[in-house]
């Protein structure tokens, strides 16, 4: 005790009262401040452990590497579906929450409803002037492309290509804006379906640099307004994957049908079919059985679209020009097309 108050006098002898008083404050709050910054350091530890644990990725101005020529997206070499969806929601329909069966036959009651409002001309690039149905196949695969890099689920991409054809139903459009309302329909579907969301410079960068953030933010604008901001219908993955958990689909069917709703969205002959008649085709070729289980749910499809859908899908899977413009899908599913083909022409 003497020798504190040795070390005080000799300090504070000749100073003003005040500064005596702010020392002593300084000496008293210091050790506070240490002891936050050692919580906060803390707190920052274990929120990276788990983000890492949880397989958290967050989004990173990178380049779509070999993808950001628009016109040759095929050179990317994509990851396969095993090896980056295996820890996602997508690819376990049977384990989601969500999935609660006394609800599943209502929630597939509403899609059957709500894709009837979904409105996409299905001849729209007969009056594009500036634009190909070529084209659309070609943005439609580096969008998937860019949806595998950012990490982003399934619905977001189905969504986004679905707000590409529906825009593209009521604008007529140049083909040089055509990438610009591809990454804005990555944007607004992130928006509606992610947790996490791609940046705007991300979205930028990945066209290198063609675009600006204002003319993001415009044509984002324009679109929504475009769709009455209306977003909420459904795709054939969401159909597909109820169908799954109804009737009673294996983890095996469900990853082809997968494929082959993939693959139906490059094909610009596919808009005519809808949704559910995507999804339950889809899972018709692979199991009769399957399908025959969807009338005793009360459920009314209508067989001839069905039967069109599913005969669309073999001659698309057994022709030689699909692998032309849906390299992307094919390697990401391991070329499950060529299994796929054999099996249907056995």
């Amino acid at each position: 005790m003497s020798n504190f108050f040795f070390f005080f006098y000799s300090n504070f002898e000749n100073k003003p009262f005040y500064l005596i008083i702010i020392s002593v404050l300084t000496l008293i709050i210091s050790p506070v401040n240490s002891e936050m910054e050692t919580d906060m350091s803390q707190t920052e530890n274990m929120e990276n452990q788990l983000v890492n644990k949880n397989h958290i990725s967050r989004c990173r101005r990178q380049p779509l590497s070999n993808v950001t020529n628009f016109a040759h997206p095929k050179c990317h070499k994509a990851k396969s579906d095993t090896s980056f969806t295996a820890k996602r929601r997508c690819d376990a329909p049977s384990k989601e929450p969500f999935f609660l069966d006394p609800y599943n036959k209502d929630i597939l009651d509403y899609f059957l409803k709500a894709e009837l409002k979904i409105n996409i001309c299905p001849s729209y690039m007969s009056s594009q002037p500036d634009l190909k149905p070529s084209m659309r196949g070609i943005l439609v695969d580096w969008l998937i492309q860019a949806c595998m890099k950012f990490k982003l689920n399934l619905e977001t991409q189905f969504l986004a290509i679905q707000l590409v054809d529906r825009y593209l139903s009521k604008h007529h459009l140049s083909r040089n804006t055509l990438q610009l309302v591809g990454i804005t329909s990555i944007f607004i579907a992130a928006k509606f379906e992610e947790i996490m969301v791609p940046t705007m410079n991300d979205l930028v960068y990945i066209t290198e640099n063609t675009y600006t953030t204002k003319e993001l933010v415009k044509m984002e604008s324009q679109m929504l307004e475009t769709l009455d901001y209306d977003l909420g219908y459904p795709s054939s993955i969401q159909v597909l994957r109820y169908l799954v958990k109804l009737l009673g689909g294996s983890r095996n069917q469900y990853y082809q049908a997968k494929f082959i709703c993939e693959l139906l969205l490059l094909n610009y002959g596919s808009l005519p079919f809808l949704p559910s008649q995507i999804g339950l085709a889809s899972l018709d070729i692979l199991d009769n059985t399957l399908v025959e289980r969807v009338h005793a749910y009360g459920f009314n499809f209508c067989g001839d679209s069905v039967n069109q859908c599913k005969n669309f899908i073999k001659n698309m899977i057994l022709s030689d020009e699909v692998t032309e413009i849906t390299s992307t899908v094919i390697t990401k599913y391991n070329n499950a097309h060529q299994k796929l083909k054999l099996a249907l022409q056995s």
